[in-house]
């Protein structure tokens, strides 16, 4: 399991940053995480749906443990709280590639993974 971890660890970096972007200063303004990085259009316009459904499950999967931290404690600190919106970032940008892609069932995957993480936020 480790070297499985590992080798995704080394191989997200270069991935998520050949598909997506930082947003703009006025796009992220205030968001606190919420909207740090957004699909890059470019990349996202010439490249076919398989792909773009693909990148979906990947995010999904990596953010995917929303359901499982039922028992953790609630994000206090604010490293924590900027984790819990990154992941929801994510997830909104697998909404985006999902949509693309045209694919309804990966589309409400994320959006739903987006809400768990996000309303882990609102249980104070």
């Amino acid at each position: 399991r480790r070297t499985g971890e590992a080798a995704f660890a080394r191989a997200w970096g270069p991935l998520f940053d050949q598909l997506c972007e930082r947003a703009a200063p006025c796009e992220s303004f205030d968001s606190l995480g919420l909207r740090t990085f957004k699909l890059r259009l470019d990349v996202a316009d010439r490249m076919p749906p398989a792909i773009l459904a693909a990148f979906a499950e990947v995010l999904l999967l990596k953010n995917g443990a929303a359901d499982d931290r039922r028992g953790e404690a609630l994000p206090a600190t604010k490293p924590t709280q900027q984790a819990a919106l990154r992941g929801a970032n994510e997830c909104l940008i697998a909404a985006d590639c999902a949509r693309r892609a045209g694919s309804g069932r990966l589309l409400l995957q994320s959006i739903s993974s987006a809400l768990r993480l996000v309303g882990r936020l609102l249980q104070f």
